[in-house]
């Protein structure tokens, strides 16, 4: 566990080290104002209303209710500061790092490899839209929910229990 505890903090430091700026950036003219910065319902925050909206209706053309809803949070707790949506999509993408290396970890028992793929993952420029353009946040969701459903599944083959046969289909519907 050390060892693991030790390569989540190496992936979390350098992945601040790479992506950590983008805090003092502003949104991205495309579709950052139209998703959350000019849409009402964003802007008024997660009540029942604005909830059952995400789920049911496309947020200028996607249908993404719960990056949706994790905007409403932000914008509660943290208002028009742009910052605040970038620190949240970074901790999202350092949080899918993570787990990335703790998932390949458990699959192939292999920590060189776990650590390296995680590593590429969370400082590759590839990832550089996907961490500075808030609206792209929900690439970075899916793929935590994605990775949590193989490890959830991966523990349902090991064990044959229904919980973790649950939590497997749940995340995969989250995905």
């Amino acid at each position: 566990p050390r060892r693991e505890i030790i390569a989540v903090l190496v992936i979390v430091l350098l992945g601040l080290a790479v992506y950590g700026r983008c805090v003092t950036y502003d949104y991205v003219l495309y579709d950052d104002p139209n998703v959350i910065f000019q849409n009402p319902r964003v802007l008024n925050g997660p009540s029942p209303a604005n909830v059952f909206w995400a789920f049911t209706n496309p947020n200028f053309g996607l249908y993404h209710p719960l990056p949706t809803i994790s905007y409403m949070i932000d914008r509660m707790f943290f208002g028009d500061w742009t910052g605040s949506y970038h620190a949240v999509t970074l901790f999202w993408h350092l949080l899918c790092a993570s787990t990335l290396f703790i998932v390949l970890l458990r699959l192939f028992g292999n920590y060189a490899v776990a650590l390296v793929t995680a590593l590429l993952f969370a400082v590759h420029p590839v990832q550089a839209m996907t961490v500075n353009w808030i609206v792209a946040r929900n690439e970075i969701m899916i793929t935590f929910f994605m990775l949590l459903c193989i490890e959830f599944y991966r523990q349902y083959v090991l064990k044959r229990d229904a919980r973790s046969w649950i939590l497997s289909l749940l995340f995969m519907l989250m995905a």
